[in-house]
């Protein structure tokens, strides 16, 4: 399971392995290794998962132009990390677009020496640390057995069937080979160190403890749960033994690069307990810390709370109207800290105004599939709840101008991949009836950092409708904007395609046609949307539809299918009518329905999203100069005829209201309805309104149930 780095290969000495990792903390003395973008693709997937690529070389981007929906990539180039972007004008490797000029070059001593700048993600600068000092080299094969590997390599990854990685070691007395150990071409020895195989030839797994057989160095290198593992002789930190030598945890790198995200679990309220999920990391933590803070917004002016250094705090009465964060630190996280996500303000000892609870959060049964529906897709990815019709649920009317909220939002903890992670527009939910990847709840959202530049879209999964988590295998962001002045992206939105078996990921896009004029009269309005069956495998963006934005703005798409006509039908705000277009595939061809929906009941809406509750339609609509948000119920068997309520449903109104979306929540048992709500902070609105202080976090509610 274990092997010290052989004298004589890295370094000299006993203590080798000591050598090559304190390489980490020091600046870089040789280059990396060609064959560097196979091997982080090995070592590191979710990397280029996440629209980051590394190249090897500059001649090795020149060979293979990478796609120009990628947001940046990394080339090694004379000694530098050089941070490339699309349309950046120095040095650019192409004439054409996406030209790829570079807007940062980092000397590999930066990265060393922990000085990198913030656009590189700490687990980038571990993963590149790593491969400096061990050397490591991808073999397109079982093992190690007979080939040909560099003599200052110090790390060998196989993946055939599955990903393994080799360490060099003396060899047996014995001389003879096994399955754990053997020969590469020129004699040397290498020993397998893969936890998620059995020990030994006979098929018995072990714990580690038990099975671990350091050489004589002071460390060695494990491979545990997910984890590359420096341990060490006196480090204490998850032992594995109880007197000396020790052999606990120096270090720890997660194969996989997601990087340690910290998660409060509980409510803000005095007497109440909060606690800390670390995840995976939580034998690699050595520290916690519990801060406060006044508002909550920005990484400044937090402070620590006296004592609370555990995983769980009580809440006391003095934290009443604070804001509340962990910072964690250990072996998997470099030593350095890492914040959790904030929530806040701390209320009252007793129920909260409106928390989650309500409502029961037992999943709703799945609508009544129709045959034909039934028919179109027997498998692929489930239906999401409310984007058909269910046909046992009748609950009228009545309900409408009844419901509203009562109290301030809860801020949910999000975060892109962007800076300020928390700052976010364009929320669009769904319920799923079985889940995708882990998750019961779906939000599509946009990025909104410091303005519409990379106001990109991104995916995340939720089992409480507070912490989101972004779907690992998706592309983080789905997409990025036209690499043109005055284009951006917009306006998130879910649907399901039967016909195909898919979950559909739509955005609306503005794109100028050609640089210095960013016009309407010179720009299209083009939605597009990328697809998958299981939450992995991913479709490349499509486009839908394109329209000249002079044309028709076509704000706030909102998408339905209808199995019973095999239509499918849309919803788009183009002010002061919302209009209804179908089309036999989502790719189109979309006709605009004649019949338009008038909205001159309010001032400048802005946004809107249709679903199925029960059945019948629901539309909820932003009202920009209203500042707030409404509901109207569709005529039963019209697209098009809407009944509206004048009664704004968020009390008390928030500052700055911004696009929302909602999910139904019936209860059968009370024979209630109530709706969850969630929204965003955005362009201003009427002047007052009520500033929870959540910043452009994305926020949550839930309305006081209504008796159907």
């Amino acid at each position: 399971m274990t092997m010290d780095a052989p004298a004589g290969r890295l370094a000299t000495g006993s203590d080798a392995l000591h050598t090559v990792w304190s390489a980490l903390s020091a600046p870089f003395r040789t280059p990396p290794p060609a064959d560097l973008a196979q091997v982080v693709a090995h070592l590191d997937p979710g990397l280029l998962a996440h629209a980051v690529r590394f190249f090897p070389s500059r001649d090795a981007v020149l060979a293979a132009p990478p796609r120009p929906g990628l947001r940046r990539i990394f080339s090694l180039e004379e000694g530098d990390l050089v941070i490339r972007g699309p349309n950046q004008p120095d040095d650019p490797l192409f004439k054409g677009y996406p030209c790829w000029g570079a807007s940062e070059r980092v000397p590999l001593a930066a990265l060393a020496q922990g000085t990198a700048p913030d656009q590189v993600a700490p687990a980038i600068i571990d993963q590149i640390r790593l491969i400096s000092a061990l050397n490591p080299v991808a073999v397109r094969d079982r093992t190690p057995r007979a080939q040909t590997i560099p003599g200052a390599c110090g790390l060998v990854v196989t993946h055939v069937p599955r990903l393994r990685v080799w360490l060099p070691e003396a060899g047996p007395r014995s001389g003879q080979e096994t399955n754990r150990r053997l020969k590469d071409a020129d004699g040397r020895w290498w020993r397998r160190v893969d936890l998620a195989e059995p020990e030994d030839d006979g098929g018995e797994e072990r714990p580690l403890g038990a099975t671990f057989r350091p050489g004589p160095g002071a460390s060695a290198l494990t491979v545990e749960a997910g984890w590359l593992v420096l341990r060490s002789r006196s480090c204490r930190m998850a032992a594995l033994y109880d007197r000396e030598p020790f052999w606990g945890v120096e270090r720890a790198f997660a194969l996989d690069g997601v990087p340690v995200l910290p998660t409060l679990r509980g409510q803000p309220r005095a007497e109440d307990l909060l606690s800390v999920d670390l995840g995976r990391a939580a034998g690699l933590i050595a520290d916690v810390q519990w801060q406060r803070h006044d508002t909550g917004l920005g990484g400044e002016g937090w402070t620590p709370i006296p004592g609370a250094r555990s995983p769980g705090l009580p809440i006391g009465q003095d934290l009443r109207g604070a804001w509340l964060r962990v910072r964690a630190r250990g072996p998997a996280t470099g030593r350095r800290w890492v914040a959790s996500n904030v929530i806040g303000p701390v209320q009252a000892a007793g129920p909260a105004p409106l928390a989650p609870a309500p409502c029961p959060l037992d999943r709703r049964p799945a609508p009544q599939a129709h045959d034909a529906l039934k028919a179109l897709a027997d498998q692929g990815a489930p239906a999401p709840l409310d984007l058909y019709r269910d046909p046992d649920f009748r609950p009228g009317t009545g309900w409408l101008g009844r419901v509203a909220t009562a109290g301030l939002a809860y801020a949910a903890s999000l975060q892109t991949t962007y800076a300020p992670g928390e700052n976010v527009i364009h929320p669009c939910m769904v319920e799923l009836p079985v889940d995708v990847c882990g998750y019961r709840y779906l939000c599509a959202i946009t990025a909104y950092p410091t303005g519409p530049a990379l106001e990109d879209p991104f995916l995340y999964g939720s089992n409480d409708r507070l912490n989101w988590t972004l779907l690992a295998d998706a592309p983080q962001p789905l997409d990025v904007r036209k690499p043109v002045q005055g284009a951006y992206n917009s306006d998130t939105f879910l649907t399901h395609d039967p016909v195909a078996g898919v979950l559909v990921v739509g955005y609306r896009s503005y794109e100028p046609r050609s640089e210095g004029d960013p016009g309407v009269a010179n720009s299209d309005v083009v939605l597009k949307c990328r697809t998958t069956r299981d939450g992995h495998r991913w479709s490349e963006p499509s486009e839908l539809m394109r329209m000249p934005a002079d044309r028709n703005i076509m704000l706030s798409p909102t998408m339905i299918f209808d199995p019973d006509t095999g239509l499918w039908h849309m919803w788009t705000i183009h002010r002061p009518a919302m209009h209804h277009w179908t089309a036999p595939a989502l790719q189109g061809p979309w006709t605009l329905d004649e019949a338009q929906i008038p909205l001159d009941l309010f001032r400048v809406p802005h946004h809107h999203e249709v679903k199925w509750v029960g059945d019948r339609l629901v539309c909820l609509l932003y009202s920009r100069q209203d500042g707030n948000l409404y509901f109207g119920i569709f005529a039963p068997g019209s697209w098009t005829e809407v009944e509206w309520s004048l009664t704004p449903l968020l009390h008390p109104r928030p500052a700055c209201l911004y696009k929302a979306s909602f999910v139904p929540v019936h209860d059968p048992v009370a024979n209630t309805l109530a709706f969850d709500l969630w929204w965003t902070r955005g362009a201003a609105g009427p002047a007052g309104g009520t500033d929870a202080g959540h910043g452009r976090k994305l926020q949550y509610a839930r309305t006081v149930p209504v008796a159907l």
